[in-house]
């Protein structure tokens, strides 16, 4: 299996929020992410361990705006079949920005740049995991990569929180139990 992990690069633009007073009182703030409560990107890092996945690498996306709470793990699985998963999370300040975030990273998965995937494989969409997150979309790669590695990501939203999961791995018919389990994993954090 192919070890090295394709960085997948997504220019989004992030709602920035702020309100301002009339001028005669004090300003208004709207609280930052970290001043709200709820869910953190750091609290819905998965522990996959009980599906024999080791995470080797956790940080805060360096992608991720200022006073965006936005994380990123990374797993991989060394028992057969072989598998890595990349794990994005993003806790925005309030659902309304979270839909334009998602909606906006389903189509940038949708169209990623060329040969992002190797070769000439594209995404293709693919039937959502059910039941998981308010909004899902989901979508494969449309061929093996040269190591017979298909990439599976589901994007998810659930409430203020973003999530996209890729799964690599050489067998497609056991993609759906480890696509269900790892976004499990996580959303039941959430509610």
């Amino acid at each position: 299996m192919k070890r090295g992990w394709v960085s997948l690069v997504i220019g989004v633009a992030v709602i920035a929020l702020a309100a301002c007073g009339d001028g005669k009182t004090t300003p208004t703030v709207t609280p930052t992410v970290t001043q709200r409560t709820g869910p953190t990107a750091a609290g819905l890092i998965p522990d996959l361990s009980a599906l024999g996945f080791t995470k080797t690498a956790e940080e805060r996306d360096p992608a991720a705006q200022a006073g965006q709470d936005a994380r990123r793990a990374l797993y991989e699985r060394s028992a057969a079949p072989k598998m890595s998963v990349r794990v994005d999370i993003v806790v925005l300040a309030d659902e309304a920005a979270a839909k334009v975030q998602f909606a906006a990273v389903s189509e940038a998965l949708k169209n990623p740049p060329a040969d992002l995937f190797g070769g000439t494989s594209t995404p293709k969409d693919t039937p959502p995991i059910t039941g998981l997150g308010t909004e899902s979309r989901s979508f494969v790669t449309s061929r093996p990569d040269a190591q017979s590695n298909i990439v599976w990501t589901d994007a998810y939203r659930s409430g203020r929180v973003v999530l996209i999961v890729q799964l690599l791995m050489p067998s497609t018919e056991q993609a759906q139990p480890q696509r269900t389990a790892i976004g499990q994993a996580i959303l039941s954090k959430i509610n």
